[in-house]
């Protein structure tokens, strides 16, 4: 069953359903009235120019920019083990997110690629987290369904803005906050027996 995506994901998939079909001058424009309007500062072009970035919208740019924080730096090499268990996911779904980025940004050189595909499944879910139920391809449909990923060619699949947004803002997901609602369940749980009273 597909994950419900929360309000902020929603918003991101909205705001890029919008903006996409318009022209980029139109685009820049929504932007910075909407960045004004709602009091953000708005982040510096110049790293982020139409030339750099071809073929990606400017709601793409925005939402992709803290993805550099990310990266390997000094050549050092980040392995699917040691990131999962920084970035934690709790469903399917949110593994392939992390796989994908994984594939994307931190895989050896010689594995790097933008997309995703139903044998890396398999591959990179071993010994990481357990294997999903459903086939590899119906597992990679789901991750779209919830958001995370665009379709490409035949059974490949790219992570796209929200997937990013996750991986890079939203996990590991705030304990603190998870542990709090399983004390809260269960306080609930606990009720003082409802013994009659001997006469």
């Amino acid at each position: 069953m597909p994950e419900q995506m929360d309000p902020e994901v929603q918003a991101i998939l909205t705001l890029l359903a919008v903006l996409e079909p318009l022209p980029l001058e139109s685009r820049n424009n929504v932007i910075d009235y909407v960045f004004k309007r709602l009091g953000i500062k708005m982040p510096n072009r110049a790293s982020h120019t139409a030339d750099e970035f071809p073929d990606r919208s400017v709601a793409e740019t925005v939402a992709l920019r803290p993805l550099e924080a990310m990266k390997p730096v000094g050549g050092h090499q980040v392995d699917i083990r040691s990131f999962t268990k920084e970035k934690k996911p709790q469903s399917v779904n949110q593994m392939v997110a992390v796989v994908a980025y994984y594939l994307a940004h931190l895989a050896p050189d010689s594995d790097r690629r933008d997309h995703i595909q139903p044998n890396d499944i398999k591959k990179y879910f071993s010994g990481n987290y357990p294997l999903p139920t459903s086939p590899p391809s119906q597992t990679l449909q789901n991750a779209k369904n919830a958001g995370y990923l665009d379709p490409l060619a035949s059974g490949q699949y790219r992570l796209n803005p929200v997937g990013h947004n996750l991986v890079v803002h939203k996990l590991p997901a705030d304990a603190s906050t998870t542990e709090g609602s399983v004390r809260g369940r269960s306080r609930q749980k606990r009720k003082k027996p409802t013994g009659r009273k001997k006469r």
